[in-house]
């Protein structure tokens, strides 16, 4: 598909990336600091921001079993049950509606993951645009169905996917003639580790599934987002915080607005030097040429003389014959008089 559209913005692979600001659970469970990033999302460049639409008793059950522990030594979120961590990152669902009235009042888009297919009802009530799939519910495939029947943008994230995974995915959406696919390349740790990115990743999953791909980065600082805009990426998902959140559940691979402003500019200005793949010179390019070199007399010349390496040279200006004549020149009379420093024509010689 060469373009895809939510709402206003138009995804192509010509252009920079649709930049979308992750909020996630970095609202700390205040609605006026869900609000606050939306303007900060806004304000740093981003094109939108993203949600997650779920509660605790979608995602996990309340029970302390042990495969219910996040057992990981390096997670930041190591020795919590699951239940009670997506009840602490949760975003109310009542909040939708004033979330997404007031991304449309100031002018950035918003959207939501969604993690429950009956949830798909009330969020098409409320106008959500686009449908995330994240990692984790690659698999989930009766989400998967109900979402791309919407006809909206489906977007998975591939973290923890087979090939097979993002092939059922990816069919399921055909199926319902649904082609407003984009994949994004994903590593599954919280923070990821840079050397874990595989942004080559993003050019290979283009040939092979034919599809639009950006990336979900969840490393600390901007290093692989700015780099995935280098190899094409269509979108780009990066986790926003308050500048002085040190809390919030996904503050260890979050930027604040500051962050996130940089990176905005340092991807656009990527696409902005890649250019295309044609050679066309700019205007000011073009006027330059000017200062290119070509064939001058050095000295006066009269009729009858023969051109030599002390009356012709090849210098910085392009009013003369090109310098890739200069050795087939030296030795031919000329034909007229000429002042120094006049552009050398081959009509002034004779060449036979």
């Amino acid at each position: 598909m060469n373009s895809i559209k939510i709402k206003n913005f138009i995804i192509t692979e010509n252009q920079r990336p649709m930049f979308v600001a992750e909020i996630s659970g970095n609202h700390n469970q205040k609605l006026s600091n869900a609000l606050k990033l939306i303007k900060r999302a806004k304000e740093a460049g981003a094109d939108a921001v993203k949600f997650q639409y779920y509660n605790e008793n979608d995602m996990s059950l309340n029970y302390k079993k042990k495969e219910f522990k996040i057992k990981d030594k390096k997670s930041p979120w190591r020795g919590k049950y699951l239940f009670d961590l997506y009840k602490k990152s949760s975003t109310p669902k009542k909040w939708f509606k004033k979330l997404f009235s007031y991304s449309k009042k100031i002018g950035i888009l918003s959207f939501t993951s969604v993690f429950n297919h009956q949830d798909i009802i009330e969020l098409e009530k409320l106008g959500n645009p686009a449908y995330k799939i994240s990692s984790f519910e690659i698999n989930h495939l009766p989400l998967i169905d109900r979402a791309s029947k919407t006809g909206k943008p489906i977007i998975i994230s591939t973290g923890i996917a087979s090939n097979k995974n993002i092939v059922d995915a990816i069919n399921i959406c055909k199926k319902n003639k649904n082609n407003k696919i984009i994949l994004l390349k994903c590593t599954s740790e919280y923070p990821a580790k840079l050397e874990n990115s595989n942004l080559n990743s993003i050019p290979f999953y283009k040939k092979k599934y034919k599809c639009m791909v950006g990336l979900s980065d969840h490393t600390k600082g901007i290093t692989a987002s700015i780099v995935a805009a280098q190899k094409g990426a269509c979108m780009i998902e990066k986790h926003l915080k308050l500048r002085t959140d040190k809390k919030s559940v996904d503050s260890s691979f979050s930027i604040d607005p500051t962050g996130l402003s940089q990176m905005i500019k340092i991807c656009n200005q990527i696409k902005l030097v890649g250019g295309k793949k044609i050679f066309k010179d700019s205007k000011s390019v073009l006027n330059s040429k000017k200062f290119s070199r070509s064939i001058y007399t050095s000295k006066k010349i009269y009729k009858g003389e023969f051109a030599n390496e002390t009356n012709i040279k090849v210098i910085r200006s392009n009013k003369g014959v090109e310098p890739k004549y200069y050795f087939n020149l030296i030795g031919k009379k000329f034909r007229v008089s000429l002042s120094a420093a006049k552009p050398l024509k081959r009509k002034y010689l004779i060449l036979k």
